[in-house]
């Protein structure tokens, strides 16, 4: 995501327009946790229930909709606010509001450190190949 928005950044430095290659970067940069979140959550109805697939992207493609059209059909603001990437604050504005970022940005953490904490608890109860102990490996 970051490449292809370097790349737009690139295209906006290039052909002189107000939106400089650095803020275009930052701004991809302030997406990724809402994407993070997107992207755990369609991980979560996955593994949950492999059969509801689908049900994870469709998930991505109405949140995409949501903030892609919100503002031309102009959606209330309860229904753009369902949208994590509608709380991605525009970098360029004097005061733009990050509290929403970094809720969405927690939010999307959560999982990542419960799935942490799971594989270092798996990996210690897992046991060497060959049922080799650990002194006959050479760990003290």
């Amino acid at each position: 995501m970051l490449v292809a928005d370097a790349g737009i950044g690139l295209v906006n430095a290039l052909g002189g327009t107000a939106i400089t290659f650095g803020e275009a970067l930052e701004q991809a940069a302030c997406t990724v946790p809402a994407v993070w979140l997107l992207v755990g959550l369609a991980t979560a109805v996955v593994a949950t229930r492999p059969t509801l697939r689908p049900l994870g992207g469709a998930g991505i493609v109405a949140t995409f909709g949501i903030t892609l059209l919100g503002p031309t059909f102009r959606f209330p603001d309860q229904a753009m606010s369902i949208s994590p990437i509608g709380h991605v604050p525009n970098i360029t504005a004097d005061d733009a509001p990050w509290t929403g970022l970094l809720v969405v940005g927690g939010i999307a953490m959560a999982p990542a450190r419960s799935r942490l904490r799971r594989f270092r608890a798996t990996r210690r109860a897992m046991r060497p190949l060959g049922g080799a102990t650990g002194a006959a490996q050479g760990v003290k």
